[in-house]
């Protein structure tokens, strides 16, 4: 529950950075992403990872194992462009579920 949350909040905050929606949890035999976006002509796979205050850094729960995984999801998918990227989009949830940060990190 509170990783859709924090996609769902990942999702607002990038339609508001002027990303465009692609598709949400999309899977398929190498893996599952997120997120995916489009920013002008690229193609975004975005890792969305969420907690609550007082554990971890969200940030810390994005291991090289996951990126790889992500990168390969996305490179195995046909689009109509050449351009792909991963980003990560951590969100901090305090104890009433309201939204305390969200961190963007576009070069991953």
């Amino acid at each position: 529950d509170l990783g859709r949350r924090g996609e769902e909040a990942a999702l607002d905050f990038l339609l508001s950075k002027g990303y465009t929606f692609v598709s949400k949890n999309f899977r398929n035999k190498l893996g599952e992403i997120d997120l995916i976006m489009r920013d002008r002509g690229t193609v975004i796979g975005v890792e969305v990872k969420a907690k609550r205050v007082g554990g971890i850094d969200p940030s810390e729960m994005l291991t090289q194992k996951k990126i790889d995984k992500v990168k390969a999801v996305l490179n195995s998918i046909a689009w109509n462009c050449h351009d792909k990227r991963i980003e990560c989009v951590t969100v901090l949830f305090d104890y009433r579920d309201q939204v305390v940060s969200i961190d963007h990190f576009d070069e991953i």
